[in-house]
């Protein structure tokens, strides 16, 4: 018996992609404006499932006049998805919340829409400490821009607390890079023009942390995860620029091709989720190739396409995750593939196969 092969592959697309792009767009009206420090030996694996834990305290909190009582802690899922842990504040304005990690990646805090951006490493810890007041200040985007680059307004202790307080230095020197997502310019745009214009906003926030990396003491793994943060954005952005604007048949232009291979579909110490966001989209595009070549099994060209690592695991426990989506049960013998590709520890241990009992470990 053959591995699943998927039929429906236009209900799947047009599904998953709408879930990914409505996804990223609460994350990049800013988050392109916090490219994160993250510090850690080079040699540690960024693949690891672990807790993270955050405390915090809101000072000046009055339940009973305030309009938040409940904090929303978002994050981001290796399968295209979100996740939340909702955390009560007491009376004090005290609060605390474990989030399951899959790898370093930033959070999302949500005071009743005031939103919070951080950085969060498995195994590690940060309390914050916020006025109430400064919450109450954010009615509009350039609120949130202010209260995130106005300096000693959060303030941050434990294990995490230098990689969040850097990252707030950061945003402060460097807060305004271009946001390519929600510029109007790109309306009407073909598909060269829209490639010419989202590589040269790349180069403007390469060159932006160029300059920065000259006029500060600037951490190895702070510059390469925030290179891995431009780059793959552009690399998700121009994957789904040429989705929305193709007729769902054709491949990529040669030119996007030539791009997107410039970026490593594995890469073993990705310090940013926006990683997921290229992988979810690199999965779109091979699906178009598969189809305008063999039409055979996706997991099997899949893994003819693509080396072990952990972008290949992605890849195949994505697939597996739409097939259970779209409630096609997985046949013995695409169980049976996936148990002997899936070569990550961690990838597998969080697989939504794992999650439905498919895979016994």
């Amino acid at each position: 018996m053959k591995p699943l092969l998927i039929k429906n592959l236009s209900a799947l697309d047009n599904d998953k992609w709408n879930n990914r792009r409505n996804i990223r767009s609460c994350l990049l009206t800013v988050c392109l404006i916090s490219v994160s420090l993250f510090v850690m030996a080079q040699h540690t694996p960024a693949f690891k499932v672990d807790s993270f834990h955050l405390a915090g305290n809101i000072s000046r909190y009055d339940p009973a006049g305030s309009p938040f009582q409940l904090l929303k802690v978002v994050y981001n899922t290796p399968y295209g998805q979100q996740d939340q842990v909702i955390a009560q504040l007491d009376k004090s304005g005290n609060f605390n919340a474990t989030i399951p990690l899959f790898n370093p990646q930033e959070l999302m805090l949500d005071f009743d829409h005031t939103l919070i951006y951080l950085y969060a490493v498995p195994e590690k810890s940060l309390h914050l400490t916020l006025d109430t007041a400064d919450i109450r200040r954010v009615n509009t985007v350039n609120d949130l821009v202010k209260l995130h680059t106005t300096q000693q307004v959060i303030s941050f202790k434990g294990s995490t607390a230098g990689i969040n307080t850097n990252l707030h230095d950061y945003m402060y020197h460097l807060g305004h890079v271009i946001n390519p997502v929600s510029n109007e310019q790109v309306q009407g745009m073909t598909a060269d023009q829209y490639l010419t214009w989202r590589i040269q906003k790349m180069q403007i926030q390469l060159d932006s942390l160029q300059v920065w990396r000259r006029t500060n003491r600037l951490l190895h793994m702070f510059h390469t995860r925030t290179l891995q943060y431009i780059r793959y954005s552009a690399g998700a952005d121009i994957l789904a620029y040429w989705y929305d604007h193709s007729n769902r048949q054709a491949l990529p232009p040669p030119s996007y091709q030539h791009f997107i291979a410039t970026l490593p579909v594995n890469n073993n110490e990705v310090l940013t989720d926006v990683y997921y966001d290229f992988i979810n989209n690199y999965l779109i595009y091979l699906h178009r190739k598969n189809h305008n070549n063999t039409g055979g099994s996706m997991l099997h060209y899949i893994t003819q396409q693509i080396n072990k690592g952990p972008g290949q695991d992605l890849l195949l426990a994505n697939l597996a995750a739409d097939s259970l989506q779209h409630s096609q049960q997985l046949q013995s013998a695409t169980i049976q593939y996936l148990r002997q590709h899936l070569s990550n520890t961690a990838i597998s241990d969080v697989s939504p196969i794992l999650i439905s009992n498919s895979i016994k470990a």
